[in-house]
């Protein structure tokens, strides 16, 4: 698409209605809601785990709660406390949600409904997720040489899927793995020192935590905190899709991924791949569409995904089954990576202007649209406030969730077609363009400083890693000070950065790094080739990016994807 520049037009920031800026002159409750996500992880049937969501009345006003209730949860395997009636400004309570793992195998999700009296969020849904297994007596011990079920690595069945090709050439039946002597043998250069092996790999550290969109999370973030990866890097497995692989999502774990279609002719495909053994679980779903774009997001036991043309479509996260499909209104190409959370799913197009679109995750119906200048690239980051997208000449917007009220705009002196992915971090959002990336107040869009980074920047505590050319480099947000650079050498970082745990992970063409978040220093180095960057220009293959969840990271290479 080419760039053209007209004048902007000049736009007030609206606040729909009220006086709802920081002179807020009437007393109202406000609720945030903490997380908005929660992944049991997988569970032998009986088992019990609790986790909890966080309310907080961040308003001036009594909140008052008028319904916390399950939906969708269609074998009972979710219950939830009830909060107080009503929560007084500035206080919080916390709800416990327990899932209790049905005795028959199978993937749970529900959604969580809390409502209230809140100014900006009176229905916020939390989505659930978790799986019950069947009992495997040798999960976690050593193999001691001896072979597990059906002669299978790893303690796992292949639930009677070929994996012949994917193991780069190493037979799962007792053979080894990547040359490596299964029977107490050190694999690919790792001490075993005793433990089992998982690929050849030392275990993963489970977590339970999901990835649910471009960038981990709704708020493209690049981070997974609460995930350990064992180091140094090692291959657990790679599945070849036959064509340029998108970003993944993780939940539940499954591993779903959109490929580049192998076939004559242009369109594209949805795969769920096991996150254990990277073998095919359903798919590939053909996503049709213009050119070799798609992309994808998860919430609540739903996958959407949307291709080039912008034809959108929801399937059944356990089965693949379609549950809805429909084409977004008023406009033919799409390159926005959508994002789903709290029963909506946000996304923008483009053809004639642009359109950002909220649409009812359940049946896939416009709950509504705004128009933009102008609509590409621009993957929609969340929160329980905003949703906020920008576009080329960083013309930005920030809209209300629920209502696609227009919060703010960030005008300036040009627009036209192209844009970039968005991060939203600690009430700022992140732009990235042509005329300077700015960091903006994600309650007025004004203007709160600037960045230099050619990938949208990962966030921790109080530093973002940045891609400015060969290095990683860790920023203060406060001020921007440099803390630490990691050089790469004569390589160009060519992927964002993602934050696993204590890990920044990057890579170049040939080497697949972990950095140390508190200094920098390198932790392991992996060679692969192949690694593929990310692409917000052109429709030609899916958006690439890493994701990582539940221990484990899993990265787009060549024509498919790799598990470490």
């Amino acid at each position: 698409m080419r760039l053209s520049y007209v004048p902007a037009l000049v736009a007030a920031a609206w606040l729909g209605g009220c006086n709802c800026g920081p002179g807020l002159s009437t007393a109202e409750a406000d609720l945030q809601v903490v997380p908005l996500s929660l992944d049991f992880g997988a569970h032998e049937g009986g088992a019990v785990r609790s986790l909890a969501v966080e309310l907080t009345n961040t308003g001036r006003a009594t909140l008052t709660l008028t319904r916390v209730a399950l939906e969708a949860d269609a074998r009972g395997a979710f219950t939830v406390s009830q909060p107080p009636a009503t929560l007084a400004a500035g206080s919080s309570v916390s709800l416990t949600v327990r899932y209790a793992a049905p005795m028959m195998e199978g993937p749970d999700g529900a959604s969580l409904l809390i409502e209230s009296d809140a100014r900006t969020a009176p229905q916020v849904r939390v989505s659930l997720a978790g799986r019950s297994v069947r009992a495997t007596p040798d999960a976690g011990d050593a193999d001691a040489g001896a072979p597990d079920d059906a002669g299978l690595d790893a303690g796992a069945p292949d639930s009677g899927v070929d994996d012949s090709g994917v193991d780069a050439g190493a037979d799962d039946a007792g053979a080894d793995d990547a040359g490596a002597d299964d029977a107490g043998a050190p694999d690919a250069g790792v001490e075993d020192a005793g433990l089992p092996t998982d690929g050849g790999c030392f275990p993963r550290v489970p977590s339970g935590t999901s990835a649910v969109a471009y960038q981990v999370d709704i708020a493209h973030t690049g981070a997974a905190p609460s995930d350990v990866l064992r180091l140094p890097l090692c291959r657990r497995w790679q599945r070849d899709l036959g064509g340029a692989a998108g970003y993944p999502v993780v939940a539940g774990g499954r591993v779903y991924v959109v490929s580049r279609t192998n076939q004559a002719g242009y369109g594209n495909l949805l795969w769920a791949l096991d996150q254990h053994t990277g073998n095919i679980v359903w798919g590939p779903v053909d996503l049709g569409g213009s050119y070799w774009w798609a992309a994808l997001a998860y919430d609540a036991g739903r996958v959407f995904a949307v291709n080039a043309s912008g034809f959108m479509r929801a399937v059944d996260a356990a089965t693949g089954a379609t549950l809805w499909a429909r084409q977004l209104p008023g406009q033919y190409s799409c390159d926005s990576p959508p994002t789903a959370t709290n029963g909506m799913v946000y996304t923008g197009a483009a053809g004639s202007g642009g359109t950002v679109y909220g649409l009812w995750a359940g049946d896939g119906g416009v709950r509504w649209t705004r128009p933009v200048a102008n609509g590409n690239t621009s993957s929609p980051a969340v929160s329980t406030s905003g949703v906020y997208v920008s576009y080329a000449c960083n013309q930005a917007w920030g809209f209300a969730p629920a209502s696609g009220t227009q919060l703010w705009h960030h005008t300036s002196t040009c627009s036209g077609g192209g844009g970039k992915n968005v991060a939203l971090y600690r009430g700022r959002v992140y732009t990235r363009d042509f005329m300077g990336n700015l960091v903006l107040d994600a309650a007025t869009g004004a203007e709160l400083g600037s960045y230099s980074s050619r990938f949208i920047p990962a966030f921790s505590g109080e530093v973002m890693i940045t891609t400015p050319g060969t290095t990683l480099r860790a920023q203060s947000l406060d001020g921007g000070a440099i803390v630490w650079t990691f050089d790469a050498g004569t390589e160009f970082i060519s992927t964002a950065p993602l934050i696993v745990g204590a890990h920044v992970i990057a890579a170049t063409s040939t080497r697949l790094v972990a950095v140390n978040l508190g200094d920098g220093s390198l932790a392991s180095d992996f060679a692969v080739a192949g690694v593929r960057g990310p692409d917000e220009q052109n429709v030609s293959t899916p958006l690439a990016g890493f994701a990582a969840a539940d221990g484990m990271l899993f990265v787009p290479v060549g024509n498919g994807v790799e598990a470490y």
